[in-house]
């Protein structure tokens, strides 16, 4: 039995992070047998309407004082799999307690940093992060896969059974969607699409486009500011209730543009649809095309990427003007990204390699864990004083 372990946790983890969804996509294709257990102090979003999750309520700090073997339902586990860096101490304690494996996957996100935590068998979801974690020195782990993202490939029963958002569109309107939280870390790119919307109207005329933004609110001064920025703009529409938000990739079949980071890219792209991804630097997002796609999975399609990448938003419009206007054809553009998605990111080639990586691994100690341990203090110590020296800055 592999036992999935997540965190969730007030004030770190949103609870409808990309990272949930690609857990339960795998775990769900999995063909032995699994439990996924949450710890944290609230339950996900993400898994609201799944059935036969273990929840452990516990707050932050007292992850390494519950006893895992009291977990009623698991009784000899084979491999147990923290799905972040939260859960990883109480997944270290477990596998160290029943004398198993032990295997980490850091999500994607922000790049590993120095200070983060090392454990002995680690997957990442993009080269960014396996190449820092591989050309590491010291606290280097002992196996390391690339694993990128795993997203479940559209099936017919999901088409039209949700609420058409871009219902009062005609047929010829270009309907972009950009699903995404509405806080600060997609701030910059939820801007970056309302300006591609004013290119595309430039272009082609006030009815001839319509943006869908679609997302769960998690700071209300990020929500204000962009509802302030789209409220005199016909053609947007945000949708923020949990119709919209929760499983929001299957309204993702309307649409005919998806502007998306991390996972939500990658949705798009198991549609065939236009993608494109966040560039810093840039006030329109990129256009992905062959030119910049390597760059941007090496980053996950992530708001890191940026211009200094060697990568050009104005350049890769007109790519995309030359397929609205026939220059090029669509439907070769639709089966280029389909074949990338099923290469990089299908899910059940991600099981594979997960199978493939479970085999020879050694189990976790007493020792380790405690080696952890300590190194999680001291993580949370650097964290809390980061935060506090940012504070005093900002002031």
């Amino acid at each position: 039995m592999i036992v999935f372990i997540i965190g969730c946790f007030s004030g770190i983890n949103t609870g409808s992070g990309g990272h949930y969804y690609s857990l339960l996509n795998i775990a769900k294709e999995m063909p032995l047998p699994f439990k996924i257990l949450v710890i944290g102090d609230f339950f996900p979003e993400a898994y609201k309407n799944q059935k036969e999750i273990i929840f452990i309520k516990l707050s932050i700090n007292e992850l390494d004082q519950f006893k895992p073997k009291q977990i009623s339902g698991i009784t000899q586990p084979d491999t147990i799999h923290a799905y972040d860096n939260n859960s990883a101490i109480f997944a270290n304690k477990m596998a160290a307690e029943f004398n198993i494996p032990l295997v980490v996957t850091k999500p994607g996100g922000s790049g590993f940093k120095a200070y983060s935590p090392v454990y002995k068998n680690m997957v990442v979801f993009h080269g960014e992060d396996y190449d820092l974690l591989r050309k590491r020195v010291i606290a280097k782990p002992q196996k390391i896969a690339l694993i990128a993202n795993r997203v479940t490939a559209p099936s017919p029963s999901q088409h039209n059974k949700r609420t058409n958002p871009f219902e009062e569109c005609s047929e010829s309107c270009i309907k972009l969607i950009r699903i995404a939280r509405i806080g600060k870390a997609y701030k910059e790119s939820i801007k970056q699409s309302i300006t591609l919307l004013k290119r595309i109207k430039d272009k082609y005329g006030d009815k001839s486009v319509f943006l869908a933004i679609v997302g769960n609110v998690e700071d209300q001064d990020v929500f204000h500011e962009i509802k302030s920025l789209v409220d005199d703009i016909k053609s947007v529409e945000l949708y923020v209730t949990p119709e919209y938000y929760i499983e929001a990739a299957e309204l993702i079949s309307y649409s005919d543009v998806v502007i998306g980071t991390g996972r939500s890219f990658m949705e798009g792209m198991s549609y065939g649809k236009f993608v494109f991804f966040p560039l810093k630097g840039s006030e329109i997002p990129c256009f992905t095309t062959p030119k910049s796609y390597d760059k941007a999975f090496y980053k996950n399609f992530s708001p890191r990427l940026s211009v200094f990448d060697g990568i050009n938003a104005e350049t890769a419009l007109q790519d995309f003007f030359n397929y609205l206007d026939h220059k090029e054809n669509p439907s070769l553009y639709s089966d280029w990204v389909v074949s990338l998605f099923n290469e990089n990111h299908e899910v059940q080639k991600g099981v594979c390699k997960l199978i493939d990586f479970y085999s020879n691994l050694t189990p976790e100690s007493t020792v380790s864990f405690y080696k952890q341990h300590a190194w999680f203090k001291v993580q949370k110590y650097i964290s809390f004083s980061r935060g506090l020296v940012k504070k005093v800055i900002s002031k």
